[in-house]
């Protein structure tokens, strides 16, 4: 920062780290759980992270769909408009 030596205290805003799925299953009870374990990533620096899931259906158009919090490496959440859709995309990010 060329600028620091001018001000006594400087503040930044860090970006949490993109959000890495390993995968998303389907519980017997209607439940989705996106697992973010074994990813390349290590999920655990995602733990207690307030994060929004996003759906789509062609991977261009990303609706909010709900949001939770990352516990044990998963989030889970209904989606009770899967069932008639035959194609369905998720994502997570972080919220604020």
């Amino acid at each position: 920062d060329a600028d620091a030596a001018r001000f006594p205290a400087r503040y930044y805003k860090v970006a949490p780290p993109p959000i890495l799925i390993n995968k998303t299953t389907r519980t017997a009870g209607g439940l989705m759980q996106i697992d973010l374990r074994e990813t390349s990533a290590p999920w655990r620096a995602y733990e207690g992270l307030r994060a929004v899931v996003e759906v789509s259906g062609d991977l261009t158009a990303w609706t909010p769909l709900t949001s939770g919090v990352i516990k044990n490496g998963r989030i889970e959440f209904s989606d009770a408009d899967a069932d008639g859709i035959p194609t369905r995309f998720y994502r997570i990010r972080a919220s604020q």
